[in-house]
């Protein structure tokens, strides 16, 4: 029986069009194809790396501590940015007992809004659009260095237990984080440490 036509030999115009894909020229020009693809691909990923390498280098990173060591002027919360680049404050709010405080002309000292007089208060609250560079940071509540006693110290942290602080803010390339942190049943009253760290969860 004779094989089907299935297995039966090329005809030449298949066989010319696989010597036209066999041809040097061809292979030449495919192979310059793929190699620019490579390269194209390759300075993609390169771009985005150095993207992503331009952003972390100057990502801002904000913690919340209190800190009552003498040798520093102001003692109490202390907000510092521990990142790599200046963090841009776009909201900042300081709750006490669930309400905001707002500093602002004509309003209510903190002493009258916390009900506690018997600490010399000094606020530094962050205005919208101000920024804290790297590596630099600012008491905002608490005293001066020379006004700390012990007394006032352990009553300070008594109301860090009823404060509560959020904060908004940005880098250089407009990413933004959301951090927020309270201190209700946190607090160590009476253990002689001059410093206490604490986390600011971010979002």
């Amino acid at each position: 029986m004779k094989k089907s036509q299935a297995h039966a030999r090329p005809v030449p115009n298949q066989v010319a069009r696989r010597r036209r894909w066999l041809r040097p020229d061809t292979v030449t020009a495919l192979a310059s194809v793929v190699i620019a693809l490579c390269a194209l691909g390759l300075t993609l990923t390169d771009s985005i790396e150095n993207r992503r390498h331009n952003r972390l280098s100057v990502k801002p990173f904000v913690s919340l501590y209190s800190d009552f060591d003498p040798v520093h002027d102001d003692a109490g919360l202390v907000l510092r940015n521990v990142g790599l680049g200046p963090a841009i404050i776009t909201d900042f709010q300081l709750f006490c007992d669930g309400r905001e405080y707002k500093q602002r002309p004509g309003g209510p000292s903190f002493a009258d809004f916390s009900n506690v007089h018997d600490i010399p208060w000094k606020l530094s609250l962050f205005p919208q659009g101000s920024s804290l560079a790297n590596g630099d940071g600012q008491v905002i509540l608490g005293m001066k260095a020379n006004d700390l006693t012990d007394d006032r110290k352990n009553k300070f942290l008594a109301v860090l237990d009823r404060i509560q602080v959020k904060i908004t803010y940005s880098s250089m390339y407009d990413e933004s984080w959301t951090g927020e942190r309270s201190w209700r049943g946190n607090t160590r009253v009476g253990d002689g440490s001059m410093t206490h760290n604490y986390h600011l969860n971010t979002q």
